[in-house]
């Protein structure tokens, strides 16, 4: 039996030579082709063959000549020879994006330009997120001009960035950031004219303000390998490397989904026509949950924080109403780690709101926005908690926290319940400073601009 490798190359010569032959083409045709997957394979391994094969079949498939795959699979020939396989896979997604949205090769030739450009400043992250955001776009029915725009705003507004860098963050970060916007638009059912839009917003925020996605270079659980004189394998004359391709972190997105909004309304509806503690309480639970699992760090707390007053005797529907309309779902200020908004003055009262927090999220609070269940660490400070609330002679809150641990354990842990538990066990009004802490400095004005570009 021949090597899986020699296969999947056949195989993709094999997928070339029918297409083209499909579509009239030459013998002279179908024998460039056959070359140029093996110059592509010999480049980049196979995923740049894959990338090659791909091409073809998009461009024809999509109304295209056999003249045009030969320009597109030039592209991708370029990426893998000079930019890595990684990149031309980059290239072999936007011919099908864009083919399949009724594009033309000059419309091709275009957004590969770009992604070029995303590359030079970010790298292949920043190349990555304009091929996500342009799959945003077409999935959900945008045309080339939708496709085309929504490119434009990830790359003009990331080279932008790396023309006014932040130290310790990268350019890919804030192209991911502004991808990331344009998916959850998406997911939420966004028309391409809102995952735009969505998109745009994002990427005009401040730098300070935006909400970092991790950082490619430092996690090496998103990466790729790229041929090296270690991993070099032959195959005749064929040279190749095996290129690692492993699924990124899921990254939230700033933007508020509509069960955000809705419970932000709905919790300002009830208080302020004057309904019960439960309709409140159960309000407010909600509305940290969907908040904290957006990465809306803020705007949770203040959730929590109307919980938590509706059982420690502190409640005011005046003030409710004003710290929730101070933070609205997702402004650029929402945008932090999950800091409370009040001072903890005691061990108890932070291992209080830290419970709080990562109940609401879903598990691990990460400064940059990141939601990423984690059940052990929520069972872990639930045990730190109940021991504290114990020695504290504060029964109730430690029974509250035992559950949660426990049922952690057993498989019956239920997010909302367990942090309405925590709400209905307050700690003492004399462990936390009720002065709100001031809010982050705002943006400074940044002249950020997009060009327009139209096809």
């Amino acid at each position: 039996m021949p090597p899986l490798r020699e296969v999947r190359l056949s195989e993709d010569i094999d997928r070339v030579v029918n297409d083209i032959a499909a579509a009239h083409g030459t013998k002279r045709d179908l024998i460039s082709a056959a070359n140029l997957i093996v110059r592509s394979f010999s480049a980049g391994g196979q995923v740049a063959a894959d990338a090659v094969a791909n091409t073809v079949a998009s461009v024809l498939n999509g109304g295209g000549t056999i003249a045009d795959a030969r320009t597109a699979v030039q592209t991708v020939l370029g990426f893998a020879q000079h930019r890595g396989p990684a990149l031309a896979a980059d290239a072999g997604r936007v011919a099908d994006i864009i083919f399949s949205s009724h594009g033309t090769i000059g419309d091709f030739t275009r957004a590969t330009d770009d992604i070029g450009r995303a590359f030079n400043v970010g790298g292949q992250n920043a190349a990555d997120a304009v091929v996500r955001a342009a799959q945003a776009v077409a999935g959900a029915g945008g045309d080339r001009e939708d496709i085309y725009d929504v490119i434009s705003v990830v790359v003009d507004h990331t080279e932008e960035f790396a023309l006014e860098p932040i130290p310790g963050h990268s350019a890919a970060d804030y192209a991911a950031s502004i991808a990331n916007a344009a998916e959850q638009a998406a997911i939420g059912g966004g028309t391409p004219s809102d995952i735009i839009s969505a998109a745009e917003r994002v990427g005009s925020v401040s730098a300070t303000a935006f909400p970092l996605a991790p950082s490619f270079e430092a996690n090496p659980a998103v990466r790729e390998s790229v041929p090296s004189a270690d991993n070099l394998t032959s195959l005749g004359n064929v040279v190749t490397a095996p290129v690692i391709f492993e699924a990124p972190q899921t990254i939230h997105n700033p933007f508020p989904a509509p069960a955000e909004n809705e419970a932000y309304n709905k919790l300002l509806a009830d208080i302020g026509s004057g309904a019960g503690k439960d309709a409140i309480e159960s309000d407010a639970a909600q509305l940290a949950v969907v908040a904290g699992e957006q990465g809306d760090a803020r705007l949770a707390s203040v959730a929590i924080h109307v919980g938590d007053t509706l059982n420690d005797g502190s409640y005011d529907a005046a003030a409710s109403t004003k710290d929730l309309k101070n933070n609205p779902p997702s402004t650029p200020f929402g945008l932090t780690p999950n800091v409370p908004l009040w001072q903890d003055n005691s061990a108890l009262a932070e291992a209080y709101h830290q419970l709080q927090q990562e109940v609401a999220s879903g598990g691990q609070t990460l400064p940059t926005g990141n939601v990423m269940p984690d059940p052990q660490k929520i069972k872990s400070d639930a045990d730190r908690l109940a021991g504290l609330a114990k020695d504290a002679g504060q029964p109730g809150l430690a029974t509250a926290a035992a559950n949660i641990s426990t049922s952690i354990s057993n498989g019956t842990y239920d997010q909302t319940a367990s942090l309405t538990a925590l709400m209905d066990n307050p700690i003492p009004q004399t462990l936390i400073s009720r002065s709100p802490m001031p809010p982050p400095p705002g943006p400074p004005s940044v002249g950020r601009r997009r060009r327009h570009h139209h096809l």
